[in-house]
């Protein structure tokens, strides 16, 4: 393979490269492939907007991924797939996260995850 032919592509594969070093070394792992909130309201609240059967790991993990790289502290994960709007706020306090879904009283220690039926995943 001829490196010399592709000098300036190769600068730029590798500066993207590093890049990307530098995002995972800063954000850490669990990125998802899109990278720009559906919402953001009054730059203090990210809304993330699905219609899905129920919420899965990877959406609070994508909630918590904008959260980090915005710095704001609260996002929504809203489901549109089912009559009844379901929805959980995502928190990130001192640097950790927690979910609650609407009408779940604060628990005593945090925790990633609740099902709309109660159970921690």
């Amino acid at each position: 393979m001829d490196t010399d032919a592709h000098g300036s592509e190769s600068d730029v594969t590798e500066a993207v490269i590093g890049s990307a070093f530098d995002v995972a070394n800063v954000l850490g792992a669990g990125f998802l492939e899109k990278y720009v909130a559906d919402l953001v309201v009054e730059e203090k609240v990210i809304v993330e907007l699905k219609c899905v059967e129920r919420f899965a790991a990877e959406h609070l993990a994508q909630c918590i991924n904008y959260l980090k790289a915005s710095r704001l502290r609260v996002a929504l994960l809203i489901n549109f797939q089912k009559p009844k709007v379901e929805w959980k706020r995502v928190l990130r306090v001192s640097g950790s996260t927690e979910s609650r879904r609407h009408g779940s009283r604060p628990q005593k220690r945090p925790c990633r995850w609740r099902s709309h039926d109660g159970r921690r995943r």
